[in-house]
């Protein structure tokens, strides 16, 4: 009896434990499939894709309490965040209050015309303080690596974009950027002329093509001084690489008209 109430003790004694040592193995589990969730989050956007990218953003900020992230050329929120680099949160209707009924009709024009040609990994348009702002992504779509000639299949698009914006006298200030891959070719020594002279492309092709009024437009380049996200891999420098087509509200409006009173 003794020897079977120890046999039994012990047998019990090592299950126990048995069960306790293999405790680690359940949280090391846990770890190795975040781990590789993880990585294949990074895998697949190694690759700019703006809508996934959009879908992906917002499960992850729902999942973790942020609320919903936005949507690229819908209108709302979006938010681009990557490390300690300059966040951008915009929203074209309840960030800088209620957006002047012209730049609303002429965002939902624009957003519907986007929509019929499944745009959206080329064209993103949101409001900030300054108005409505349509950011079209140069990489593949606008222009080529170094070049400041509007591509063929981009004239047609840009062309009806520059028609929508022409029905209304709001000011049109276009600007252009860049992300910080160094350019210098015989026509462009710096990303800082390049961006330049791709603004002043697509003023004079909104003037010459899209019958929008020399005077509402004003140009400027930023090269890669004003970044939307950081530039610490090919997905962010591809948001980064940008054309600007700000229309300004009428606060900005005034603004503008006073500085150029000021130069003359």
């Amino acid at each position: 009896m003794g020897k079977k109430n120890k046999g039994g003790g012990s047998h019990g004694g090592g299950g126990h434990d048995g069960a306790g040592g293999l405790r680690w193995l359940l949280t090391y589990a846990d770890m190795i499939t975040l781990l590789m969730a993880f990585f294949i989050m990074l895998y697949s956007i190694s690759i700019l894709d703006v809508e996934k990218f959009r879908q992906m953003s917002s499960t992850f900020r729902e999942v973790f309490g942020l609320g919903a992230a936005g949507k690229f050329h819908t209108g709302g929120t979006a938010v681009f965040e990557s490390g300690n680099v300059n966040n951008v949160s915009v929203n074209s209707k309840e960030a800088t209050g209620t957006s002047p009924p012209e730049l609303v009709n002429i965002e939902d024009n624009i957003e519907k015309y986007l929509e019929k040609l499944k745009l959206s990994g080329q064209i993103w348009v949101h409001g900030d303080e300054r108005g409505l702002t349509v950011s079209i992504f140069n990489d593949d779509f606008l222009f080529a690596p170094g070049s400041a000639d509007i591509k063929g299949q981009a004239q047609t698009v840009l062309r009806d974009i520059a028609r929508i914006i022409a029905t209304i006298a709001n000011p049109v200030r276009i600007e252009g950027h860049t992300s910080n891959v160094p350019v210098s070719n015989v026509f462009f020594p710096s990303n800082w002329e390049l961006s330049a002279a791709r603004a002043g492309a697509v003023a004079r092709f909104f003037i010459e093509m899209g019958g929008v009024e020399v005077k509402r437009i004003s140009v400027a380049g930023y090269g890669e001084h004003r970044p939307l996200v950081s530039n610490s891999n090919d997905a962010d420098r591809r948001v980064n690489n940008r054309t600007d087509i700000v229309l300004l509200k009428s606060v900005e409006q005034k603004r503008e008209a006073k500085v150029q009173e000021s130069n003359r």
